[in-house]
């Protein structure tokens, strides 16, 4: 295969590969939010409870978590820290965004 095709193969499967990692963030608040604000240690001070409480809020419900939505009553002990720290963090960050299905 010559070098360009190659290249550009690489270069496509990139682009896929961002594309689901941006999917998998905007589908999961939990995990954006809690790496946003430092990780797990940082928003288990916070909010104060163990780091493994807040690690599990970005598991599937399945697997002991919250299908990676925040519980509400963190939600303004978070934003509030945010604020202090100079980070943007809204209201709507704690919403899992809807996928739309193809019609």
């Amino acid at each position: 295969m010559p070098l360009r095709a190659v290249c550009r193969s690489y270069r496509y499967k990139a682009i896929a590969i961002v594309a689901i990692i941006a999917t998998i963030a905007i589908m999961n608040p939990a995990q954006s939010i809690i790496s946003k604000l430092g990780g797990p240690n940082v928003v288990s001070s916070v909010v104060g409870i163990h780091r493994t409480r807040v690690s599990n809020w970005q598991r599937p419900r399945a697997k002991g978590g919250t299908d990676g939505l925040i519980p509400q009553g963190y939600h303004l002990k978070l934003i509030d820290y945010a604020a202090s720290q100079g980070i943007v963090l809204t209201a709507d960050d704690f919403l899992p965004v809807r996928q739309e299905s193809a019609a």
